[in-house]
């Protein structure tokens, strides 16, 4: 290590003091990742009740926030339920203490964000409530979103240039603005049941500053290798869901056993994706069933619709990332097979856009009746 870098390193240590930053030492020994991600899902496990893919989720992207600076892309960390007492608050403390030099707010403007990232060195900001702030401030949603990108994570004002680039997580009922649920890894919380049981956080701050420690020990050990992996994605996860979820599986390979293939399911199980071809098939399948309830006459796209929303057993009510199937998303399956929604006869002078069961004669033949 060169004079000038330990000089510099001196330098950051004296600055973040100075500015009242807390700096820990990292663990003295080297971690095994494989255990690390282990105790950390059990620690959050023990506290909030989540699904084990989300716990794995919430996890991972701890590391993530202490390896940040490997990164180009920067998810944010969606803490979601559909009520309050579901336990978003409880996350977010319990990140507070598991995240490198954190910083929590229950609301923020654009300009209190960039000047904590640039007064603050590296912080993780956790925010509280988030629905009722962001909503409908576009200047605020423009500043999160540009944190995404490593390369344009800043911002230019009339007193210098910002920067937008810290791992952040947001806590809230109902969902974010599309253009930030699409940088996010969402997690969602359910109201306890009274047959669940978690422990309340310790009250001492520092109770799992240890763990903690442990986190940065790996980070620190591992960061370099981390920039070098392409991880594996399950099929269907690509454009910016990949820019979201390869931080994140990045860190399941590099700490090795069975996280890789957990951390793949986890993340095609939160965004919902099948494979298409598999996902088509059922559809001409459920297709071959409505025709049969209605052999001598087409279905329109609303009808189509309606009646694939209904089959609670089927994936179409929440196709979609959780939202029901459209009739895009009707003719965009089909569309391999050579069929596409055309104006049909209903009845009357209606001639909406739907389908004629002639239409699937070779597809039913092809790959229904052939299985």
């Amino acid at each position: 290590m060169s004079i000038s870098a330990i000089d510099a390193e001196v330098a950051r240590l004296r600055d973040l003091a100075n500015e009242g930053v807390d700096v820990e030492r990292p663990w003295p020994v080297a971690v095994d990742g494989e255990r690390l991600i282990d105790e950390l899902g059990t620690v959050i496990s023990r506290h909030v009740v989540l699904k084990n893919k989300h716990c794995l989720a919430t996890a991972l992207w701890v590391l993530f926030a202490h390896t940040h600076n490997a990164w180009r892309h920067s998810p944010i960390l969606m803490v979601n339920s559909p009520t309050k007492g579901c336990g978003k608050s409880t996350v977010l403390d319990l990140l507070h203490r598991l995240v490198p030099h954190p910083f929590g707010a229950s609301n923020a403007t654009s300009a209190s964000i960039f000047h904590t990232i640039t007064r603050h060195r590296n912080p993780t900001l956790l925010f509280d409530e988030g629905e009722t702030w962001i909503d409908g401030k576009n200047e605020l949603r423009g500043i999160l979103d540009s944190g995404h990108h490593h390369a344009g994570a800043k911002v230019a004002r009339a007193s210098g240039e910002f920067s937008t680039w810290a791992p952040k997580a947001v806590a809230l009922i109902g969902g974010l603005p599309a253009t930030l649920e699409d940088r996010s890894i969402r997690i969602e919380l359910k109201k306890k049941l009274s047959t669940e049981r978690v422990r309340p956080i310790p009250t001492r701050e520092h109770h799992y500053t240890s763990l903690r420690r442990r986190c940065q020990r790996w980070a620190r050990d591992n960061i370099q290798a981390l920039r070098d992996i392409a991880p594996e994605f399950p099929e269907g996860v690509h454009n910016r869901a990949s820019d979201n979820w390869c931080p994140l599986l990045a860190i399941a390979q590099q700490c090795g056993g069975y996280w890789p293939v957990r951390a793949r399911d986890a993340c095609q199980s939160i965004l919902n994706v099948r494979k298409d071809e598999d996902v088509a098939v059922l559809l001409l399948q459920d297709f071959q069933e409505l025709f049969s309830q209605h052999p001598f006459r087409g279905l329109s796209s609303t009808q189509v619709v309606n009646a694939l929303v209904a089959m609670e057993h089927r994936p179409w009510p929440d196709y979609h990332n959780g939202k029901p199937i459209t009739g895009r998303g009707v003719a965009k399956l089909l569309a391999p097979f050579g069929i596409r929604p055309t104006q049909i006869s209903i009845g009357g002078s209606r001639r909406p856009n739907g389908y004629l069961p002639k239409h699937f004669d070779e597809a039913f033949a092809r790959y229904i009746s052939a299985r």
